[in-house]
């Protein structure tokens, strides 16, 4: 049973973590994109 909580907070952590490169490469994205126009 801690074993399962422990997986599903790991698993927590990485997808928070995932979201924010992927929100920061979007960010990056839109910056390029403005610096090009």
């Amino acid at each position: 049973m801690i074993f399962t909580l422990q997986l599903l907070h790991l698993n927590r952590k990485m997808l928070s973590l995932l979201r924010k490169e992927i929100y920061n490469d979007q960010a990056t994205g839109a910056k390029k994109a403005l610096k090009k126009r």
